[in-house]
């Protein structure tokens, strides 16, 4: 009992069910750690009476828990070994005695509620004792001799740690059955009909009833107290998964199966608990209890991922997704880069700047608009290097899953009794459907209730391993003010600092805990993506995004390219939540971290340059959108920390190190996916830089047009006949036409370049078109769509450069017709090509 005497040395008044309940769960660990329990690799509880029942742990095959829907014995909860037959009826004893003292105390008794006492009490009791008896040989950090000297075992066989849990929490189940939700805690309670005032401050949340209760201040300071003990319990829990989706054993199948199932189902009974101690509850502790809710999503949707997740990763594609819930279309695509770039022959809106093209347009290219190729990713988000590993997961039973998903529901249910907003509004969010969006739909529900920021500060603790729930010290404070200090990372320890230090719970010598256990990650992932969606308070939306920048700033310089992604993706769901609603102000962010991002983009750019292209293009993706913002800022309001004039520069610069990066992967040639690497950057980063800088009427990109044509020429001259050259190809003539409306002044000097590179596409494309169509295998459709669509645009692009290059591209055009009078496809083109640009002169300015 030494691990225990702490505990029961701090309530000289402890009722008769807490001693029981300790005791209940000491003899559960002494019993069960014994080996004759799992011998031969099997957990087999022997009864009193000699007979042996076996629990299928570790049997050789899959097998799922009692409570998961895909079992036989889902419905019904399996008897109890009368070891445990014997403890229980020592609880429900103790409930019963319990109950008759209140009954005798009360002015209204109710004979009923003894017969069938509420035993939500006892079962609050043996979660009490999780933290102190059960965890530390969960988290194999006890050894049996604590418990019995005669053993000597220094380490816990998996099976006596699943034997443990599974005797436990059947234990717990068999308590629940008889927990009334509605019941509160009986104990000094007075029921009146009559309507009485906030009672000092402490308003009671009564959900709806007509008797309101008068609680007196012990009754309401214990059930203050089991709440915080329930979010402690949960605390722990996550704690155990944690640890145990980071040390996955040989046998992981009992891990994935039993274990982590065990562990989730303890959340579940934990959450409903806390419905029962929260009932009625104290308006000024609802913190408390949406804070407990948020630590138990963060585990739930660790067995979640995006919602279709069938193996054991999930990928940057997906997260995506999630990230750009209601685009329309695919910023990755080429049909996404040609509307956004300026002097689009597709795009409806005005080219703010020299050249109005709303009139003019290419019928052919917008034929293809909707074509297949035209609106895929340019890059493959299946390769490996794009997903995430979560060997935790199991594909096979699922039972993970399904877990993870009632107890998401039953998160949300109580997260919609605490809101006040969704009592008064009367809104519910149901989930009706299947797959992804059933599962965003319930998550988006417990955001709303719960709250944006306090999952927020939630997740930034558990990333930084130090999610402590609040206790009744006045180290709750302490654990407060550094959570609203800005970018502070506990685990950097300064020089001379005299600041009192919190307990990092991770042990993690390089201090970062994402990259020990990198569930941390995953979680906050999914968590993240998804929490900023339909939020359309921009108040809330600024608290939470203090507390998720520095997440974004710690992966981004992280030395694991997919966790840069992962960073990268998260604020690419920051800018899509922030410019889908009306901002009335700045957000604090942007003074506070703008340099900083600003740093972190440019080292990420530098390092993911050599990695994979997912890795890069998203990386591209977060900084355009980031800079877009700082644009939208600086123009919309004036008295923003930053002016429109510096977000040039820091457009400009971003834009002129990008495309040094690029310049460096076309001297490599397209080895390696390097075409790949090359369309991805084009498509998310320079595009939409190069559209940005030519908003500005001071012609913002010359500055940068000899580096940009030196690194887009040779790419639209790229050779082959293959889809990743002509994505490159049409990415690099859209990047073309925003740069030459950016830096106009200078384009003559360099019309001769441009157009002798423009008219060679033009050349090989008519040749490649001709192959195709004498080729017997033509079926391939996005052939012809690549092709028709790079020539085209190419022609486009050769009537702007005459317009803007005047003479020194009018040269090169007189040169083809003077040299080449017998290639009559040559000279149709460049009547075309004089056509078009006429065209184009004659459009309002």
């Amino acid at each position: 009992y030494a691990t225990c005497q702490p505990l029961l040395s701090n309530d000289a008044t402890m009722s008769s069910i807490r001693l029981v309940a300790y005791d209940a769960c000491v003899s559960i660990v002494k019993h069960y750690s014994d080996p004759i329990h799992y011998a031969n690799g099997d957990a087999v509880d022997v009864d009193v009476d000699g007979s042996c029942t076996g629990n299928n742990i570790n049997n050789g095959y899959e097998s799922v828990p009692y409570f998961d829907v895909a079992s036989d014995q889902s419905s019904t909860i399996p008897e109890l070994s009368s070891f445990c037959k014997f403890w229980h009826q020592r609880l429900m004893e103790a409930t019963a005695q319990d109950g008759e003292e209140t009954a005798s105390s009360t002015p209204l008794s109710h004979t009923e509620d003894i017969a069938n006492p509420n035993t939500a009490s006892t079962a609050r009791e043996m979660l009490r004792c999780y933290t102190a008896i059960i965890h530390p040989i969960v988290s194999k950090k006890w050894s049996q001799s604590d418990v019995d000297v005669n053993h000597q075992h220094k380490t816990v066989p998996l099976e006596v740690i699943v034997g443990v849990l599974f005797n436990y929490e059947l234990m717990i189940a068999h308590l629940m059955k008889d927990v009334r939700v509605d019941a509160t805690t009986p104990i000094n309670r007075n029921l009146k009909p009559e309507v009485i005032g906030n009672n000092e401050g402490n308003e009671i949340i009564s959900g709806g009833s007509k008797l309101i209760e008068v609680v007196s201040r012990t009754n309401v300071e214990e059930r203050i107290d089991d709440v915080l003990d329930i979010g402690r319990a949960i605390n722990t829990f996550v704690d155990d998964i944690s640890h145990w989706t980071a040390n996955l054993l040989s046998d992981k199948k009992t891990v994935q199966n039993e274990l982590l199932p065990y562990l989730l189902r303890l959340l579940h009974h934990s959450v409903s608990l806390l419905e029962s101690a929260s009932s009625p509850l104290v308006q000024s502790d609802v913190h408390n209890a949406k804070e407990a809710l948020a630590i138990a999503t963060l585990a739930a949707l660790l067995f979640v991922g995006d919602g279709k997740l069938q193996k054991y990763e999930f990928g940057l594609g997906s997260l995506l997704d999630v990230a750009m819930d209601g685009a329309k279309d695919n910023p990755l695509s080429l049909a996404y880069a040609l509307k956004h770039c300026k002097l689009s022959p597709v795009s409806d809106e005005k080219a703010g700047g020299s050249i109005d093209v709303s009139a003019f347009g290419s019928k052919s290219i917008e034929t293809f608009m909707g074509s297949n190729f035209m609106t895929r990713p340019v890059v493959d988000w299946s390769v490996s290097s794009a997903q995430f590993r979560a060997p935790w997961f199991d594909a096979a039973s699922g039972v993970g899953y399904r877990m993870a998903i009632s107890l998401l529901q039953r998160i949300s249910q109580l997260a919609r009794q605490l809101s006040e907003s969704a009592t008064k509004r009367g809104e519910v969010i149901e989930s009706n459907e299947t797959g992804t969006n059933s599962i965003m739909l319930l998550f988006q529900s417990i955001t709303e209730h719960i709250g944006i920021t306090v999952l927020a500060s939630t997740a930034r603790a558990f990333f930084y391993g130090r999610l402590v729930f609040p206790s009744k010290s006045a180290d709750v404070k302490m654990v407060a003010s550094y959570q609203h200090k800005g970018p502070y990372m506990p685990m950097v320890e300064r020089i001379g600092s005299t600041q009192n230090k919190i307990p990092c719970t991770s042990s993690s010598r390089d201090g970062k805990p994402h990259n020990k256990n990198p569930m941390r990650v995953f979680v906050i992932a999914t968590l993240l993506c998804g929490m900023f969606q339909r939020n359309t308070c921009a108040d809330y939306l600024d608290d939470a995004i203090i507390d998720t920048i520095p997440i974004v700033l710690s992966l981004l310089d992280d030395a694991q390219p997919i966790n840069q992604g992962i960073g990268a993706v998260i604020l690419v769901s920051i800018m899509e939540a922030l410019t889908s609603i009306e901002l009335k102000f700045v957000p604090t962010f942007v003074g506070r971290f703008h340099e900083m991002l600003n740093r972190s983009f440019e080292a990420a750019i530098q390092l993911c340059g050599r990695e994979d292209a997912t890795i890069l293009t998203v990386t591209c993706l977060a900084q355009s959108k980031w800079l877009g913002f700082l644009n939208l800022c600086s123009l919309c309001f004036r008295k923003a920390s930053i002016s429109p004039s510096t977000v040039c520069t820091m457009t400009r610069k971003a834009t002129a190190d990008l495309l040094v990066v690029l310049g460096k992967q076309t001297q490599s040639g397209g080895r390696d996916g390097n075409d790949v690497r090359i369309a991805g950057a084009l498509v998310s980063g320079i595009n939409p830089l190069l559209a940005q800088l030519s908003a500005y009427p001071e012609a913002a990109s010359v500055e940068i047009a000899r580096v940009a044509l030196s690194t887009l020429l040779p790419l639209i001259g790229w050779q082959g006949m293959g889809l990743e050259s002509r994505t490159i190809q049409i990415a690099a003539l859209g990047s073309l036409l925003s740069l030459m409306d950016g830096s106009y002044p200078v384009m003559p000097h360099h019309g001769t370049r441009i157009m002798v590179e423009v008219f060679s596409l033009l050349h090989r494309s008519d040749k490649d078109a001709i192959f195709i169509n004498e080729s017997k295998c033509r079926g391939s459709g996005d052939d012809e769509v690549s092709t028709t669509v790079s020539s085209e645009l190419a022609e486009f692009t050769a009537a702007v450069a005459l317009v803007l290059c005047c003479e020194s591209a009018e040269a090169v055009l007189s040169h083809i017709e003077a040299k080449d009078t017998t290639a009559k496809q040559h000279l149709d083109r460049c009547i075309q090509i004089r056509f078009d640009a006429k065209k184009l002169t004659e459009i309002p300015q």
